[in-house]
């Protein structure tokens, strides 16, 4: 038991001669350096990078070597802090007037103060006709620098069944106007699908569900041929 206590004892000086010790203390706690240095490990030293190849300085005021200075990647790989990896630019297709960087599109620096005329945009350095002028997006999408991206202004717009957002606003999706469905059902993406609003109505006296309300059944008694199904009293092509 007394040897516990001595040892306790003994770990309690240890902790307080660490926190007094004035070994231990911020070595740049009381140097003040002049304008343009900074402290590092008591001594001052100059941040002027100008000198540097990198333009940029390590805490001690040497200068910083990019760890990739010097390694060589094979085909299809690029050096990233110091090891080389697949190149992610490789499979990203960028648009007129960006080029791939690390696996990001970004600005052509070679377009940078070039102004192209109308219906002109900058590319690789040179002015090309506008892509746009003549490119055709699909509903949801718009062209920007010659690609067709998603529109920015249906971010977040869930339109119902039927119906895609377009110019931020929801219109009926032209993939189903020449698609006619069965009662019950609704076009979705060009495709007949169980429409929702019948889910849970249950009709009856010879009538059907149609748009979640029931109506009379016009297909009583109506028979088509293989291919066609009766839709309202009428035969429509199945879908």
């Amino acid at each position: 038991m007394r040897s516990i206590s001595i040892l306790v004892s003994l770990v309690l000086l240890g902790i307080a001669g660490f926190a007094i010790n004035p070994a231990y203390a911020d070595p740049c706690a009381s140097v003040t350096c002049p304008t343009g240095e900074k402290c590092f490990n008591g001594l001052c030293y100059p941040m002027d990078c100008t000198t540097c190849p990198s333009g940029r300085c390590n805490p001690d005021g040497t200068c910083y070597v990019d760890p990739c200075v010097g390694v060589v990647c094979g085909t299809g790989n690029v050096c990233d802090k110091g090891r080389c990896i697949p190149d992610p630019c490789t499979t990203l297709i960028c648009g007129v007037g960006t080029i791939c960087n690390k696996g990001l599109c970004v600005s052509d620096p070679s377009c940078a103060g070039v102004v192209c005329g109308t219906g002109n945009v900058c590319d690789k350095g040179r002015c090309i006709p506008d892509p746009c002028t003549t490119l055709i997006c699909g509903v949801g999408t718009v062209c920007s620098k010659g690609l067709c991206v998603s529109d920015p202004l249906c971010l977040g717009v869930v339109c119902g069944t039927g119906n895609v957002c377009d110019k931020g606003r929801c219109i009926i999706d032209r993939r189903c106007q020449k698609v006619i469905c069965s009662t019950g059902k609704i076009c979705d993406k060009g495709h007949c699908i169980p429409d929702q609003r019948c889910q849970e109505v249950v009709c009856s006296g010879g009538k059907v569900c149609d748009k979640g309300k029931c109506i009379s059944d016009l297909c009583q008694g109506v028979i088509c041929k293989k291919g066609t199904i009766c839709d309202k009293g009428k035969c429509v092509l199945a879908y």
